[in-house]
């Protein structure tokens, strides 16, 4: 091939054989500056006729790698950003770009990608590595929110990963576009949600197959603490979407010790138990359910149920999380969690990994995350709160019953909790003394709850679940009973 000249006037000597070729869009070629210096160049399959707007990522990626160079490595060397335009015409025929460090490359000479962290077929590495790699992950798109580019649709394979030390790298930055050019943020904020799922969960392998899977109930381990359950409806419901720096925190709070420098263990688990079962699966599906995991119709809240009948629904319903803990399969159950701080002796290293260049350690702790904030309502309430919509809905609903205002929670969405039978509704609260109810408010449609239903002759049921609010009305639940 000989050399080619970039429009910034540098000349690039092409080595003529290509090593790689990038899923039929380019094709990838060694190269060196004027003074001698091995980049890539990325010739392009079809020469891009509007190139606008990788020039002007360019201009970015030459400013950022240029500071780089000038002055030691800077956060966005994580970018592989385009730092230089080959012409053909005025259209664009391919970028130079820097070459990707080799710590992201697997001894074939093969990018180390998010594939290899997120695909069970391809035997992902452990719960504590695929969470340090997604923290860089978050960097990645807290870097590219702060320069005002998006990308709209990262794959899997346009990220590269190592572990040593844990850090995450952008493949493709020539596909960026600055913010206006026919992408924004709140894109690259959905893509990133994705991302996060495949790589905490190790479940589908398409973006199509993640909206599936967390739909149901069991999309989400039942153990996954609230914290992201919460950030993971916000993300895939479209409210108040949550940005990079919200992820990084979250996943921070939830696996790292408060300084940060180790992993806990117990949190861990929980990922690696539900991951353990989607491994060795085909590529792009949906694991199949055993029979035995598959979750059952819950039976309806009725008044007056014998306590030895509550009982045995109890320990049924107790006894599926012991045979497919970890793997989410039933209904979220939203437990009630108490907080405690890890002592000396709470600690135990059984992992060592690297995080940034600082060694971080997987720490076994008894440390209970306190859940998202609540809010309770009970007989003696009045008006339910309005500060989170859906919750609000909820509340009002159990509000309604204890005022025994049976139109007011028919229309709320008794229909559809008490099976559709206007007349018989009143009845199924014959034995009721009152309901307290608290919500885990998630900032979207979906809402945890936990029921303690108050008998008239003076004992207590409890139940667990969660409810999906749309307009002012309940249209869809999963509560069970719950000890």
């Amino acid at each position: 091939m000989g050399s080619v000249i970039g429009e910034s006037g540098e000349r690039y000597e092409v080595d003529e054989t290509p090593f790689r070729d990038i899923d039929g869009r380019s094709v990838t070629y060694r190269c060196w500056d004027s003074r001698g210096r091995e980049r890539v160049y990325r010739r392009y399959t079809e020469p891009v006729g509007h190139g606008r707007w990788i020039r002007g990522t360019t201009v970015h990626g030459h400013a950022a790698v240029w500071a780089e160079e000038l002055n030691g490595p800077v956060a966005e060397s994580a970018i592989g950003w385009p730092i230089d335009v080959v012409a053909l015409g005025n259209s664009v025929a391919g970028v130079i770009a820097p070459v990707v460090p080799a710590g992201f490359r697997l001894r074939d000479g093969r990018f180390r990608t998010l594939e290899d962290l997120c695909v069970p077929a391809r035997n992902p590495p452990d719960a504590a590595r695929r969470v340090g790699v997604l923290l860089r992950v978050c960097d990645l798109f807290v870097l590219l929110e702060a320069a005002q580019f998006g990308h709209g649709h990262v794959e899997l394979d346009e990220i590269a990963w190592r572990d040593e030390p844990l850090d995450a790298y952008l493949l493709r930055a020539d596909r960026l576009r600055p913010y206006g050019a026919g992408c924004d943020g709140d894109g690259d904020r959905l893509t990133l949600a994705v991302l996060i799922y495949q790589g905490l969960f190790l479940g589908p392998a398409n973006r199509q197959s993640v909206y599936e899977a967390w739909q149901v109930p069991g999309g989400l381990p039942a153990g996954l603490d609230m914290r992201l359950r919460v950030l993971f409806d916000r993300a895939f419901t479209g409210e108040s979407r949550p940005g990079p720096v919200e992820w990084r925190d979250g996943l921070a709070a939830v696996y790292l010790t408060p300084d940060g420098s180790s992993f806990l263990a117990q949190p861990l688990g929980v990922l690696d138990e539900f991951g353990e079962y989607f491994r060795g699966t085909v590529i792009g599906q949906v694991a199949a359910v055993p029979p035995y995991l598959t979750p059952q119709p819950r039976p309806r809240r009725r008044r007056g149920w014998p306590m030895g009948r509550i009982a045995a629904v109890a320990a049924g319903i107790m006894l599926l999380p012991a045979v497919a803990i970890g793997l989410g399969m039933g209904a979220a159950v939203v437990a009630k969690r108490t907080s405690h701080q890890p002592s000396a002796g709470d600690l135990g290293a059984t992992t060592s990994v690297r995080l940034n260049t600082a060694a971080a350690t997987v720490v076994t702790s008894t440390v209970v995350i306190t859940s998202a904030p609540v809010v309770t309502t009970s007989a003696v309430a009045a008006a339910p709160p309005a500060q989170d919509r859906y919750a609000a809905v909820v509340l009002a609903y159990f509000d309604a019953i204890n005022r025994h205002d049976y139109d007011a929670a028919w229309s709320l969405g008794g229909s559809v909790i008490e099976g559709g039978n206007r007349a018989h509704f009143p009845h199924e609260f014959d034995s009721l003394s009152r309901d307290a109810v608290t919500v885990y408010p998630t900032g979207g449609p979906t809402v945890y709850a936990h029921l303690d239903a108050y008998q008239l002759d003076g004992s207590v049921q409890h139940y667990d679940g969660y409810y999906v609010v749309q307009g002012s009305s309940i249209v869809q639940w999963n509560i069970h009973p719950s000890s």
